[in-house]
């Protein structure tokens, strides 16, 4: 099956092959994809890792193993800000 994408979608493509290792627009496609499916699936998280996280976070507050809102928040900014320079 051949598709015809724009300009902007294959300067998108060249950049994924190139960052990403990808020798074929075929292999780069479909890890994409496939990263698509299990956002769609599942999010972030692997089966069962939300509830062990969620189950270890349980025990830090207990524990009194607190972090400032603030700092996560800024942590969460750093990622995003990582994220888009790829």
């Amino acid at each position: 099956m051949n598709h015809i994408v724009s300009d902007e979608t294959q300067k998108l493509l060249q950049e994924c092959m190139k960052k990403g290792g990808y020798q074929h627009a075929d292999d780069a496609v479909r890890a994409g994809l496939m990263y698509l499916r299990q956002h769609i699936r599942g999010g972030e998280f692997a089966p069962r890792e939300l509830t062990s996280l969620l189950a270890e976070a349980d025990t830090d507050i207990d524990n009194g193993n607190l972090i400032d809102g603030e700092e996560v928040f800024r942590e969460i900014r750093e990622m995003g800000k990582r994220a888009r320079k790829w």
